[in-house]
């Protein structure tokens, strides 16, 4: 992140909603930097997350990583998607440090502080569980799980504290649970959103600067487009597509297209024919 606030380096991913270990596969080979599986409103449980995650990472060489968002910092698929491979974490609705706190514990083992238990099945002894020298394998992890805080109701002075907790490594904005927390409808109408919701993001946006934590947010949904575009800069991770949304976008151009040729004039080479 640059002194102005703006990222210097962004990474861009794709939203997977869909549970199938063949979407998992085939999203991981669009060249993302990681692809966000969603076990908070998808049908995952901890068999198909192990399904989800593997062929995310291993056809991405490390070059696309796996980032789940689960329930809560409570859930069991917390240390489901962590003990799979997970390289990252998303903690819906973070409203205080002390949330945000037990979510850094819950991602890292004791030897950091935290209350990770140690899985003997999630690396294989001599082949999964290398480590550069003076380090071991949990303290290689631990130095690479990366932990998103959603901040989806706004409590001002908590987003500063959530921000400078030790552990949290980026802020992710949920535009439509954000506007509902003011009272206001999930998505923009006539284009616009309402001042109280602009306020919010201006905020989380400040206290991103101020702290470096990378902003995570969905940057099509701001209003302005002074607005859109700061906060395009600001953000260092982008969502660039979910699969759900494609599924459905693609057939419905192709069967309006298709639709549309109906009405066309005939063509006069086969027009006595058809």
């Amino acid at each position: 992140m640059g002194e102005n606030g703006n990222c210097v380096h962004q990474l861009y991913n794709c939203v997977m909603a869909i549970a199938h270990h063949t979407v998992a596969r085939t999203v991981a080979t669009l060249g993302v930097d990681f692809v966000w599986i969603d076990a908070l409103h998808s049908s995952i449980d901890a068999d198909n997350l192990f399904a989800l995650i593997q062929p995310v990472n291993f056809p991405g060489h490390g070059k696309t990583v796996a980032v789940v968002r689960v329930p809560s910092e409570h859930s069991h698929l917390l240390r489901h998607a962590l003990d799979a491979g997970a390289d990252g974490i998303i903690i819906p609705r973070v409203k205080s440090a002390e949330q945000a706190a037990e979510a850094v514990r819950k991602c890292r083992y004791a030897c950091l502080g935290g209350e990770r238990s140690l899985s003997q099945f999630a690396l294989v002894p001599g082949v999964t569980d290398g480590a550069p020298p003076g380090l071991s394998a949990e303290r290689v992890v631990d130095q690479h799980i990366v932990l998103i805080c959603q901040i989806e109701v706004v409590v001002f002075e908590n987003v500063e504290d959530i921000a400078r907790t030790a552990g949290v490594n980026a802020l992710m904005v949920g535009p439509g649970d954000l506007r509902l927390s003011f009272g206001v409808p999930s998505k923009q109408l006539n284009g616009q959103d309402a001042p109280c919701y602009e306020e919010a993001i201006r905020h989380i946006a400040a206290i991103s600067h101020r702290y470096r934590k990378p902003l995570f947010n969905v940057v099509t949904k701001m209003s302005s487009s002074s607005l859109k575009v700061a906060m395009l800069h600001r953000s260092g991770l982008l969502v660039t597509g979910v699969d759900l949304w494609s599924t459905v976008n693609d057939p419905r151009r192709g069967l309006e297209e298709a639709k549309s040729i109906k009405k066309r004039p005939k063509n006069s080479i086969f027009s006595n024919k058809i």
